[in-house]
């Protein structure tokens, strides 16, 4: 738990508030939390918010902010920094080398990593000779930009360990406590949907199962008066099936689809580090109800892009069944259509407010 009460995002004054929306919209925050405590000082939390958005749009490149980001984010023990990615520049092969001064990184990503290192760790240790090797790569505006984002880097690290704002992200009190971005780049969660019943559906405009969305907004549109709730979330990790940003993806949705149920922004399921979302939906189900063919697995593996491990994702438009009281009640294959008489009939059976079965 956080030290410090978190302000609720209704309570934020206008301006803070859409300070706060452009910075998830733009990938400069991954969550709302550390802005819910320094919301008890708007004002404060207001210049912290645009000095951050001075950098994210300033003279270092996306991708070396990000490695420094993370680097610092690994001394400072801030597991959901960690955790967090601001930018597909940075892969999972970069994070493995982040400790070991890689050839893969450039000459100036290497200078700014050692700085940051030190910036963090051993601050003393920085000589003229760490500001000679500075000067090779960046010029002195842009020096003074990297010292400014390791400070607010370390602080708002640091911040944030020791107000514990942060729960382990594996381990929310419920599903409805995760953070989550609406694919308008509004921060939410699922606390609106507290006592329906959610079919969570990750979705993708370039895949053979794409036209699963006119059958789940004929569900949607069927069983919303008595509590269902379906929820798209958009993904990528599918043979990048997912490829535009969210508002191409809502764009699609309205022309081709007329889709009326809420999406969210994009999240990450099958590759690291997974949306804590799918990691506690997958956790408390981790085998999907067969559809009763064996086309789409068959198909996947002869393509080789069936997920290495069995509790994966299988493709895009897997669904998760959730009851009124918070539960993962059941998890069908991806090829389990909006139609299928056993996804009909547990989402009957949630309604009525029966367990249901996994």
């Amino acid at each position: 738990m956080a030290r410090l009460p978190l302000v609720p995002l209704r309570d934020f004054p206008p301006a803070l508030h859409d300070a706060l929306v452009r910075g998830r919209a733009s990938g400069m925050l991954s969550t709302s939390v550390p802005v819910q405590l320094w919301a008890h000082r708007p004002a404060a939390a207001q210049a912290w918010l645009q000095t951050l958005e001075a950098l994210h749009h300033g003279l270092l490149p996306a991708r070396l902010r990000e490695l420094v980001r993370l680097k610092i984010a690994s001394i400072t023990n801030c597991v959901a920094c960690q955790l967090a990615r601001k930018t597909d520049a940075v892969t999972e092969a970069d994070l493995a080398c982040l400790a070991s001064g890689s050839e893969r990184f450039s000459g100036p990503e290497r200078a700014a990593l050692r700085y940051a290192e030190l910036f963090a760790a051993d601050y003393t240790a920085i000589d003229d000779a760490v500001y000679a090797e500075l000067a090779r790569h960046f010029t002195v505006a842009e020096t003074v930009e990297l010292n400014l984002f390791c400070a607010l880097m370390l602080a708002g690290g640091r911040m944030t360990y020791v107000q514990q704002a942060y729960e382990d992200p594996t381990m929310a009190a419920s599903l409805y406590d995760i953070p989550l971005t609406r694919l308008d780049g509004e921060p939410t969660n699922l606390g609106a949907y507290r006592g329906q019943v959610l079919l969570i559906v990750n979705v993708a405009s370039k895949c053979g199962l794409t036209p699963q969305y006119s059958g789940l907004e004929s569900l949607y549109r069927r069983q919303h008066e008595r509590g269902l709730q379906v929820l798209g979330f958009p993904c990528n990790d599918f043979a990048a099936q997912e490829p535009g940003s969210d508002a191409e993806i809502q764009a699609f949705c309205d022309t081709s689809y007329q889709v009326s149920f809420p999406l969210f922004g994009k999240l990450r399921i099958n590759s690291a580090p997974r949306h804590p979302l799918y990691a506690a939906l997958i956790e408390a189900i981790p085998q999907a109800r067969p559809s009763g063919s064996t086309t789409l697995r068959s198909t996947l593996a002869e393509h080789k892009l069936l997920p290495p491990n069995a509790s994966d994702v299988t493709w895009n438009f897997e669904k998760f069944l959730v009851g009124r009281d918070g539960q993962v009640l059941a998890r069908f294959d991806p090829d389990v259509t909006p139609e299928d008489p056993a996804l009909l009939a547990a989402i009957e059976s949630a309604l009525a407010g029966a367990s249901g079965g996994a």
